[in-house]
């Protein structure tokens, strides 16, 4: 309720009037952002929707180019330079919270919430940071290959929700014991995002190919 990313900042009652989370689920915030970033980046390079080029020139790149050295062997290079931003990140995040928390005498659960939040990278890796996520955005979330993808998707969950909204007895037994006692909404909904993208569309094929088997 208090996940606060750069696309989102959800306020629901009575959480509000706290300016912050505890310190768990900041921790688990930035970890989630380091996460998710690193394997978008890992990705777009081992695609090839995103080429070392469009890296260069980012401080935060440069680091890790600076650190890793050469390599090469170019799958060798891609995954080290992951891990080491990574740790980068990691290693930062660490330092600076530390010394937040020192800084505002922090002893309870109150003062946190009651706060800013402290569990943060250093001013300095932030603008490096938003600047590699701005080109993670530029050169490959808004990549037509990435667009494609994206639709793709939506148009199977979509399809999917559909059919099993028209006829819910195609949803297999084990998913529908609930049909009597809940929302058939949202039974689709849960029995959808228990699957895998495979799975998804193996059973889109299923119901929307006529020589796939059922």
């Amino acid at each position: 309720m208090k996940h606060k990313t750069s696309y989102d900042s959800p306020e629901i009652e009575p959480f509000s009037e706290h300016l912050s989370p505890s310190l768990e689920a900041q921790v688990v915030n930035l970890a989630d952002e380091i996460a998710y970033t690193s394997h978008d980046l890992d990705d777009g390079l081992k695609s090839g929707i995103l080429e070392e080029s469009d890296l260069s020139g980012l401080k935060i790149w440069e680091n890790v180019v600076k650190k890793i050295g050469k390599y090469e062997d170019r799958e060798t290079a891609r995954t080290t330079a992951v891990r080491t931003l990574i740790n980068i990140l990691v290693k930062d995040v660490i330092e600076t919270s530390e010394k937040h928390i020192l800084e505002n005498r922090i002893e309870n659960v109150i003062q946190v919430r009651n706060i800013q939040p402290i569990i943060k990278f250093s001013k300095e890796l932030h603008a490096q940071y938003n600047e590699l996520k701005k080109t993670l955005l530029e050169k490959m979330y808004n990549h037509y290959r990435v667009i494609r993808m994206a639709e793709k998707a939506s148009r199977i969950i979509k399809d999917l929700f559909n059919a099993y909204y028209k006829e819910p007895r195609q949803i297999p037994p084990q998913s529908c014991r609930r049909i009597n006692r809940e929302p058939i909404e949202q039974i689709i909904c849960d029995y959808i995002a228990g699957m895998t993208d495979r799975f998804a569309q193996e059973e889109h094929k299923k119901l929307f190919d006529p020589h796939s088997l059922v």
